[in-house]
């Protein structure tokens, strides 16, 4: 089966124009500016409300964006990567937008993509509840469901239960000032999935296993972030969060982490303090970056206080998708958008292996997940 493509929406251009806006004079101080990351436990756990949930929606507020984003892995073979938006970049204010890869046992990559600037699309800031023409994401804060469908015929629809509590890691602030932030949550640590697609004509359902963050901003992202990796594996009734951010130079090109391991229905170990190492380095040439993409990765904690720790290997089996976020400008628009950013997504299956020790009981396994790496920036 050839990959399906959806219409590449206008919002991408819009958010073109917006980048250009913002990138004048924006290269970089020469006196590097503080940030301040993570704490070492969440700001909020055992579950998030609707209200956590919601859009966070700052009127008038340029660089005002927020997104939803879910990674999931089929027993059918599927892999399905998505992401919800509202954003005030570029013209006009409370924008929305769907961008969705479902990525078949074969091999296809379907992709969806949708934007509005009217009415036509909603959101809730009360709970979650998220719709744009035949995309919807809604949720009470452990259950959850996903749609997404195109012109072609091509649908999925997802339901999904955390089997771990949502968390919030909390904010990472930047500047001496402290007015521009991040505040970042895990709606879904874990999440058991139904899934159901229909390509082609023909319909597979299948039972997943899944992962979803949220976080909202009101600093534009190439201004924060050379690179972001989520990392998120499961063995057993383990499971393992890691996100990692490394800032930009104005901040020094900082390793933001933060690091949750549950085990059950418990969150049992968190830290923003860890070894994280990687390597087996793939140079993907063909990006404007030419980034190097890290197909191994080490992870280790340990609390000197109560004895906790924690060793995990996370290792590419897979690579399922890569994706150049602003292919689909026209060539100006692109190479001017390039000057202030080259953004290369790159998404794996895993496989990883585990040990540690969490309130004196011990746990290990071997078991799989996902990563997704997002290069912003080389960061030369």
């Amino acid at each position: 089966m050839a990959p399906v493509r959806s219409v590449r929406s206008p919002l991408l251009r819009s958010l073109a124009a917006s980048l250009l806006a913002l990138g004048l004079g924006v290269a970089g101080a020469s006196a590097k500016e503080p940030v301040y990351g993570f704490g070492a436990k969440p700001v909020a756990s055992g579950g998030l409300s609707g209200k956590d949930n919601a859009a966070h929606f700052m009127a008038d507020v340029e660089d005002y964006t927020e997104y939803w984003t879910h990674a999931f892995y089929f027993k059918s073979g599927h892999a399905l990567f998505t992401r919800f938006l509202v954003t005030n970049l570029g013209p006009g204010d409370n924008k929305g937008a769907v961008q969705g890869h479902l990525i078949t046992p074969d091999g296809d990559v379907v992709e969806f993509t949708d934007g509005r600037r009217d009415s036509s699309w909603s959101y809730s800031s009360d709970t979650l509840n998220y719709s744009l023409g035949k995309h919807a994401l809604s949720g009470d804060g452990s259950s959850f469901s996903l749609k997404l469908a195109n012109g072609q015929g091509v649908a999925v629809s997802v339901t999904f239960t955390n089997t771990v509590p949502g968390y919030k890691p909390g904010k990472v602030v930047y500047g001496s000032e402290k007015q521009s932030f991040l505040d970042f949550a895990v709606m879904s640590p874990r999440a058991n999935a139904q899934g159901t697609f229909t390509v082609g004509g023909q319909t597979t359902t299948s039972e997943g296993t899944g992962y979803g963050d949220h976080f909202y901003t009101n600093y534009a992202q190439h201004k924060q972030a050379q690179t972001w990796i989520t990392l998120a594996g499961f063995t057993g009734d383990i499971a393992l969060n890691l996100t990692n951010i490394i800032t930009t130079k104005e901040f020094g090109g900082r390793r933001l982490s933060f690091l949750a391991v549950g085990k059950g229905d418990k969150l049992v170990l968190t830290s923003n303090s860890l070894s994280f190492s990687q390597s087996n380095f793939w140079r993907d040439s063909k990006s404007k970056g030419k980034y190097r993409v890290p197909r191994l990765f080490r992870i280790s904690h340990k609390n000197k206080k109560n004895g906790d720790y924690v060793k995990a290997r996370i290792k590419v089996t897979k690579r399922l998708h890569r994706f150049d976020i602003l292919k689909g400008l026209a060539s100006f628009e692109r190479f001017v958008v390039e000057r202030l950013a080259k953004p290369m997504q790159y998404r794996f299956k895993v496989e990883m292996t585990i040990e540690g020790s969490a309130g004196g009981e011990k746990f290990s396994g071997k078991g799989e997940g996902l990563a997704e790496i997002v290069h912003i920036n080389p960061g030369k």
